[in-house]
């Protein structure tokens, strides 16, 4: 019998944070102000780190999962 847990994290969460860390992380590389450039990857690092968060979450809770289905298999 394999554990199944439940989980509040929602794909649509994951993408939302991965489509805005990518849009502020590819401001970076347009040709703009340099300060305009470093402000947007200062504000691309949390989302960065929100989504490596959330899809860790998630695969740590996937019928897959690592860890804590090995841990707490039947």
């Amino acid at each position: 019998m394999k554990a199944k847990y439940q989980t509040w994290i929602r794909i649509y969460k994951l993408i939302i944070f991965l489509v805005i860390s990518l849009i502020l992380f590819l401001v970076t590389l347009l040709p703009i102000n340099l300060y305009l450039r470093v402000l947007a990857g200062i504000l691309a690092l949390p989302f960065i780190y929100i989504a490596f968060l959330l899809s860790y979450s998630v695969y740590q809770f996937a019928t897959t999962g690592g860890i804590i289905n090995q841990k707490y298999m039947i």
